[in-house]
């Protein structure tokens, strides 16, 4: 790949340092797997939902597949990992930003995602 092809958009996209921290974790160093969203989701191929977990907490990561934005939930205790209680932060993988308030281990979280375009958080346990 030459970089100097890509533009400003692209080159952002692979210089993501959290998507990097996820994907170069020494510590942990597995890859994401995909989940089931809810416990009556459908599956699809490919999957939609991806978990994985490094040094820094564990990542949900969503995919839009279709041709239109889509609203994606995902019940927080259907992470792999995460558990049935207590109570978490969500942290925007791509904006580098903390999303406000915190969610229950049994609350759906929900996100309105554009066609073919991608969501990866960092979810860290505050209680």
């Amino acid at each position: 790949m030459v970089l100097s092809l890509l533009n400003s958009t692209q080159l952002a996209i692979i210089k993501n340092t959290e998507l990097l921290a996820f994907h170069q974790d020494a510590t942990i160093g597995t890859p994401a797997a995909p989940f089931q969203a809810t416990a009556s989701a459908p599956t699809t191929s490919p999957p939609e939902y991806y978990s994985g977990t490094s040094s820094k907490g564990t990542h949900v990561f969503i995919i839009n597949t279709s041709s239109s934005t889509a609203a994606k939930i995902f019940t927080l205790s259907s992470v792999p990992g995460l558990g049935t209680s207590g109570t978490w932060k969500v942290h925007d993988m791509w904006t580098g930003t903390d999303l406000s308030g915190t969610y229950a281990a049994t609350a759906n979280f929900s996100i309105s995602v554009s066609a073919h375009d991608t969501v990866a958080y960092l979810l860290t346990k505050v209680s």
